[in-house]
């Protein structure tokens, strides 16, 4: 008999890109809705429902985007579906419609812009066809954008603000073409699009991006570059006007993005497809040390929807993972730890990052706000679990037989699962607000161990300071 002592000192985030193992113990090949904030091991907060008013599209019908615009005194909300656009009315608690869809028209894809026209300043709405538009954030009416003389009045799907002037692409009879307004200043506004020989510098404009005809299928300011998403390619734009204005190829091998998954943070682009996640610095398109920790989970996600958001450290990303109507997983990813989670038990159609609150558009048409003060997803409860690697403890001619496990926790409950391979067992313990030490007492024996961690009934728990697994290394008889 050889008692061993198993730590676990601290927990991180996902790992699947190694064999478990040859993962580190502190990782997990499956958890989900889990917190690892501080290396502890707890039941991610849930969130709160922002709004009392329910948005109801009736079938066939589709929710896609939704934004929130926090001015000055007040906040607005706009959403986008397959009828046409609604904005919240605080007075009635309810969704008002503002513009309706032509018949058999019906935009998939959305982009928003908050931009100054004149003395004003506006929400841009581009979705593919026909006319962008306008809104003031209050009035029961949308604005079409631009005109025929200001040479403006073109559809488009991607807008962007860089240098002072519009920036935009997606016009269906020129797919590979990027538009610029006018400098606004002395009677210009980003509305005219005009070519000025006299003036080439305040002048607008567009040229073609590339050769070929791939479409051109996102628009990003940096600080100091224009970036141009086309079909597995990336340009950028660099000058501050026309007359300096340079489109350079970006040296880099990608898998296109949705234009929706990519989010800025600081002055990288960050974006995440079926290859794991990536980002722009400047120069290059880089990859995290760890891009690649949820590689089996992204092989088999539909990205067709896919949103994305910042919010404090961490970057989320929501795509659909059972066929459904709408997205229902929700990626999550810390920045300074480069460490990754997944979240599931709602379908997060679209996801807005402001002032560190993460907002929400699920699929049940209710507004939400994540809060960490709250323990379910709105009134459901949070199911959240977190599997060690199958561990055999340095030596696979050994036998493992488990004995105890100890650590510290507080609480409502925890249940935690051994698996040997041979024997799969189950032990519940009930905890209190203040943590306490924990010894558990555990039953099975084979050649690798594996525990699960997870609340039993929506319960909540913290585990505070890693965990100690005592077992008895019995070696077989030859």
């Amino acid at each position: 008999m050889a008692l061993h002592t198993v730590r676990i000192p601290h927990f991180t985030g996902m790992a699947q890109n190694v064999c478990e193992s040859e993962m580190s113990p502190s990782c997990s090949p499956d958890a989900c809705n889990i917190d690892t904030r501080d290396g502890r091991l707890a039941v991610a907060s849930g969130y709160v429902h922002e709004l009392s008013g329910i948005h109801y599209v009736a079938y066939p019908g589709k929710v896609f985007r939704f934004y929130r615009w926090q001015q000055k005194t007040s906040v607005r909300y706009l959403i986008c579906n397959s009828f046409g656009l609604c904005r919240y009315d605080w007075m009635t608690d309810t969704w008002v419609w503002i513009h309706e869809f032509p018949l058999y028209s019906v935009p998939e894809k959305f982009d928003f812009l908050l931009l100054r026209i004149g003395s004003e300043e506006r929400l841009l709405i581009a979705c593919g066809f026909g006319q962008m538009l306008t809104w003031d954030g209050v009035s029961d009416t949308v604005t079409p954008f631009g005109s025929s003389q200001f040479l403006s009045d073109m559809p488009q799907n991607y807008v962007e603000s860089y240098m002072g002037r519009l920036f935009a692409a997606g016009n269906p009879a020129y797919p590979s073409r990027l538009y610029w307004s006018k400098a606004p200043g002395d009677n210009r506004t980003v509305e005219d699009w005009r070519q000025d020989n006299a003036s080439p510098d305040v002048s607008g404009g567009h040229v073609e991006i590339g050769v070929g005809s791939d479409p051109i299928t996102g628009l990003f300011a940096l600080s100091n570059q224009l970036l141009i998403f086309r079909r597995d390619t990336l340009f950028r734009l660099i000058g501050d006007r026309p007359s300096n204005f340079r489109i350079l190829p970006v040296d880099a091998t990608l898998t296109q993005p949705v234009h929706s998954a990519c989010v800025l943070r600081g002055d990288r682009l960050f974006f995440l497809t079926r290859d794991g996640l990536a980002y722009y610095d400047g120069l290059a398109v880089q990859r995290p040390k760890n891009a690649g920790a949820l590689c089996k989970l992204l092989k088999a996600l539909d990205f067709t929807m896919c949103t994305a958001a910042s919010c404090g450290d961490k970057l989320y990303f929501a795509a659909a993972e059972n066929n459904t109507r709408y997205n229902d997983i929700l990626i999550e990813y810390d920045v300074p730890r480069d460490s990754f989670m997944v979240r599931r038990g709602f379908q997060p159609v679209d996801l807005v990052g402001q002032h560190n609150e993460l907002y929400m558009l699920g699929g049940n048409g209710r507004v939400a706000r994540f809060s960490e003060d709250s323990y379910a997803y709105g009134a459901d409860p949070i199911q959240a679990w977190w599997k060690t690697p199958g561990m055999d403890l340095g030596s696979k001619l050994n036998r493992k037989q488990l004995l105890e496990l100890y650590l510290e926790a507080r609480g409502t409950g925890l249940t935690v699962t051994t698996n040997t391979g041979s024997e799969e067992t189950e032990r519940t313990c009930a905890l209190d607000q203040t943590t306490a030490a924990k010894e558990i007492p555990l039953h099975g024996q084979g050649r690798h161990v594996q525990l699960t961690f997870s609340n039993p009934e929506g319960q909540w728990f913290s585990i505070e300071d890693g965990v100690e697994l005592l077992c008895d290394m019995q070696r077989r008889p030859l």
